[in-house]
């Protein structure tokens, strides 16, 4: 994966702002930030850390933003067995689980970065089994991702599932195991670091 470095430009106390930086933290995104008082705009200038040319993100799409970042690593398949909205310690593990145990295609879709409560907490995390005290929330949010990654999940994160409907799946259908595995499908859209949108846009 590409390591970056990054620029903020935008007012640090706007909840836009202090939202993305949040999201470079929790990906291991080095980043400084420039004051600048323009409420309408956060821009973010990403580096290779190796050297190379800047790109210039609008702030405002965490999804443009973790896709230049190549943070994920959505195949776009056509299908997935299991699509796991949200990737806290329960998603993570039901994702883990699929894949392992019984080789699902498995997608997990997250707004932000691993570890949901427990990889944003502020105290060291105790009350983990096997987790020795002390341990820092990041590091076991980026523990458990390095799992994922080394099993096979697929990560999609800087987007949002929007809606879920229940769809008629040919393959299944007539079938005495079809109301075991209802097939749905689900609209996902690029998050923003503004208020969340009601809209839906489709695959990311």
């Amino acid at each position: 994966m590409q390591d970056w470095t990054a620029t903020v430009h935008g007012e640090h106390s706007e909840q836009e702002v202090l939202r993305v930086e949040r999201l470079l933290e929790l990906n291991h995104v080095e980043y400084t930030h420039i004051e600048e008082k323009n409420p309408d705009t956060v821009r973010v200038e990403l580096t290779p850390s190796g050297g190379g040319q800047t790109v210039i993100v609008n702030g405002f799409d965490l999804g443009e933003l973790t896709a230049h970042l190549k943070l994920n690593t959505y195949t776009k398949k056509d299908s997935y067995d299991l699509v796991v909205v949200g990737s806290g310690p329960a998603g993570m593990s039901a994702a883990l689980n699929a894949k392992t145990l019984f080789g699902w295609t498995t997608l997990i879709v997250e707004d932000n970065a691993p570890g949901g409560a427990a990889g944003t907490a502020l105290n060291p995390i105790n009350n983990y089994l096997g987790i020795p005290a002390g341990t820092k929330a990041l590091d076991l949010a980026h523990t458990w991702m390095g799992q994922i990654n080394a099993a096979g999940v697929e990560w999609l994160p800087g987007c949002r599932a929007t809606a879920i409907t229940q769809i008629e799946d040919p393959r299944k259908t007539g079938t005495e195991d079809s109301s075991l595995y209802p097939t749905y499908k689900l609209a996902i859209q690029r998050s923003t670091a503004r208020a969340p949108s009601t809209s839906t846009r489709g695959w990311c």
